[in-house]
């Protein structure tokens, strides 16, 4: 197996961070998908939480979705005429669908 070294750049609030692995190729890409997913997970979770969900969506003309701020529509859907349609899950219902997914 060839040896490869890997170099990643990561900027996470103003701090930047280098990651180098040298290890065989098939064993550093799986250090490499450790370390990164619940890093780029995590951003990704900042930016939907801080800035998408947060943004106002405008009015738009012929539309029947309502206009405002995500997270506030979620929260509080009588507002904006609509309705909660969620239902709890059912933890034996779970369950089950893990066992068949498996």
């Amino acid at each position: 197996m060839r040896n490869v070294c890997s170099e990643i750049i990561l900027f996470s609030h103003g701090i930047a961070l280098i990651l180098s692995i040298t290890s065989s190729f098939f064993f550093g890409r799986q250090i490499m998908a450790y370390i990164m997913i619940p890093i780029v997970q995590r951003e990704v979770d900042t930016f939907v939480e801080v800035v998408w969900n947060s943004h106002r969506i405008r009015e738009q003309k012929d539309t029947f979705l309502p206009d405002g701020v995500p997270d506030h529509i979620y929260r509080c859907p009588e507002k904006y005429d609509l309705q909660d349609c969620g239902m709890l899950a059912k933890y034996r219902k779970l369950q089950l669908s893990i066992t068949f997914t498996l």
